[in-house]
C-alpha cells in the first residue's frame, strides 16, 4: 500500500519508525513474520503474555490475530477480559507507531474498553487510523475493534494518546 494512500489519509512526509520500517522489511526474509513475533514479544513483554500474531503493519493499519488457548481463558471458559485489552492495546499502539514522524512522541493516557460478547476462539484485533496533528501537544483518539471468527464484534477499544513534537 502507498504511504500516501488516500484510504488511509496518510500524508507524505511522515516516516515510520526503525522498527515499523524493519519489520516490514523482515516480511520478506525466510522466517521473517516469526522474528517479528519475536522482537515484538522481546520489545513489549508483558504483550508476550497473549502471544499476538501481527498480520498487517502499514502506516496507520495494524491487524493482530490471537490463538484461544488455556493461558488467556477466565473461569468462564471463554477468553479473559484482560487478554482482550492486551490484544487492543497492542494492535493500536502499533497502528501509532507506524505513523509517528521522527519529530513526534506519544503516550498512552486511557483506554476505554467494551465487551459485547463472549470471546471463543481465534481473534481478530484491527486498528485504523486516519492523519494526525504533530505541530503542537494535544490528545488523539483511536478505535480498535476485535471480532470472533464469525465476525461477530466480541469488544471494542477506544484509545487516548497524548501526541506532541520532540
Amino acid at each position: 500500500m502507498p504511504r500516501d494512500s488516500p484510504a488511509l489519509n496518510i500524508p507524505r512526509g511522515y516516516t515510520m519508525s526503525n522498527m515499523v520500517s524493519t519489520m516490514q522489511k523482515a516480511e520478506q526474509w525466510p522466517f521473517g513474520k516469526q522474528f517479528i513475533q519475536l522482537a515484538m514479544r522481546w520489545m513489549v513483554p508483558f504483550s508476550a503474555s497473549i502471544k499476538p500474531e501481527l498480520e498487517i503493519l502499514v502506516p496507520g493499519h495494524t491487524r493482530g490475530r490471537m490463538r484461544d488457548r488455556r493461558a488467556v481463558r477466565n473461569h468462564l471458559s471463554s477468553i479473559h477480559a484482560g487478554a482482550l485489552f492486551t490484544l487492543a492495546e497492542t494492535t493500536g499502539n502499533l497502528a501509532l507507531m507506524s505513523i509517528t514522524p521522527d519529530n513526534g512522541r506519544w503516550i498512552v493516557t486511557g483506554m476505554d474498553i467494551e465487551y459485547q460478547k463472549k470471546a471463543r476462539g481465534p481473534l481478530i484485533a484491527e486498528t485504523l487510523l486516519g492523519e494526525m496533528d504533530w505541530s503542537s501537544s494535544h490528545e488523539v483518539r483511536g478505535e480498535t475493534r476485535i471480532v470472533d471468527e464469525q465476525g461477530d464484534t466480541v469488544a471494542r477499544a477506544e484509545h487516548r494518546w497524548r501526541v506532541s513534537p520532540k
